[in-house]
């Protein structure tokens, strides 16, 4: 008799059959022999969920199983409220990168940029590591410390290791400031996350500064957030229209977003005498990748900065037994004029890259009744495209 060892090397050692479907009763066998056979005696929660994991990470980057425990850091990273170094993070051409510092935490202090690719947690590397993977590594308690090593591509000799102190990381969504240029009052409203309360925040502070000339909407290294959050800021500078919607499978449309009644009052902020300036980054993504391209789409303001990160997927939570749940990926956002976001990212009207992005964004508001009646004298002089619709 042919000892069971080589029957076993010789099974895996035969190539699948061309067109040969895994289908769901091997499934079963195999977790079924995994757990019977395996030398260690593997427990069955962690080979189940292990199971789950693995088939939700073969669809994209952002579906994936959230645990009981995981869905409670969720809900305090939508409140803006948590432990760690304080940086937003996802999957970038298959890996890890910090889509953005948040404003002020150890990460930011420490010199990590949006864009950073994350090279190893602690002495685990990060190759093939998903989102959850690193929260795991990276959250935990006020005090503690974690070694984050970090390269920024296309930048020779740029690995780097820092070591941080996890801290209580508490986001304020909206930060306002009056700046006086040539006779114009202009609002820098530096927006940091969508957050519940965005919308009431960014409003209550554009009032406290009018009057005002113009508004520069500062959504720069900013991840994103809630879609409500994105609507409502969106329609506080649109009178009617489309903001964004999403399409499912197959491009079936699914739900559509506009202005109407999506946020009441401050009807200031809709006039289109009213100058705006979007600035985004790497750092860009997601609802405020939705907020810019729907600005820039109706032709309401103008992009000045880079181009933005790319997350334009739609996540839905999926309740399982016991509490636990999905994160699965179940549409895509479109602009108005039809652009897909999720890959891409968007381009701004004016490029201009770090500190320079602040000073092209006063020249758009200075610049805008003579730009709206001449269309594109500015944007022409820096060799680059007015929005269309203008």
């Amino acid at each position: 008799m042919v000892p069971l060892r080589f029957l076993v090397v010789a099974a895996l050692l035969i190539p699948l059959a061309a067109g040969a479907q895994i289908k769901r009763e091997q499934l079963d066998e195999a977790l079924e022999a995994a757990r019977n056979g395996h030398v260690d005696s593997p427990d069955k929660s962690k080979l189940y969920r292990g199971a789950i994991e693995g088939a939700l990470k073969s669809l994209d980057p952002y579906s994936t199983y959230l645990s009981l425990k995981d869905l409670e850091r969720l809900r305090s990273r939508i409140k803006g409220r948590y432990s760690g170094i304080g940086v937003e993070i996802g999957i970038r051409d298959g890996l890890l990168t910090i889509i953005a510092p948040i404003r002020g935490g150890p990460a930011a202090r420490a010199g990590i940029l949006a864009g950073d690719v994350v090279v190893k947690i602690g002495d685990k590397s990060a190759r093939g590591m998903t989102t959850r993977d690193s929260s795991d590594l990276l959250l935990g308690k006020p005090g503690t410390p974690v070694a984050v090593t970090v390269r920024t591509p296309d930048v020779a000799k740029s690995k780097r290791t820092l070591k941080l102190t996890r801290e209580k990381i508490v986001i304020r969504p909206v930060e306002a400031t009056l700046i006086e240029a040539g006779g114009r009052r202009i609002a820098h409203a530096q927006v940091s996350a969508f957050q519940r309360d965005t919308t009431v925040a960014l409003a209550t502070a554009l009032e406290k500064l009018k009057p005002l000339d113009g508004v520069i909407l500062d959504l720069r290294d900013n991840p994103g957030g809630l879609l409500s959050a994105a609507v409502g800021v969106t329609a506080m500078f649109l009178e009617n229209g489309a903001i964004v919607s999403t399409v499912g499978r197959d491009g079936v449309p699914q739900s559509a977003y506009d202005a109407e009644g999506a946020h009441k009052g401050h009807e200031w902020l809709r006039s289109r005498e009213l100058a705006l300036a979007v600035l985004v980054n790497v750092g860009s993504a997601s609802a405020s990748e939705i907020v810019a391209g729907a600005l820039s789409d109706r032709g309401r303001a103008v992009l000045v900065g880079e181009k933005t990160f790319g997350k334009g997927s739609v996540q839905s939570l999926i309740t399982l037994s016991g509490g636990a749940a999905l994160k699965l990926t179940t549409a895509r956002y479109r602009l108005p004029a039809g652009r897909m976001i999720d890959g891409l990212g968007l381009e701004p009207d004016l490029t201009a890259k770090g500190d320079a992005a602040l000073p092209l964004a006063l020249d758009v508001i200075r610049s805008w009744r003579r730009l709206r009646g001449k269309r594109g004298s500015l944007l022409k002089a820096r060799r680059t495209r007015w929005p269309r619709r203008m």
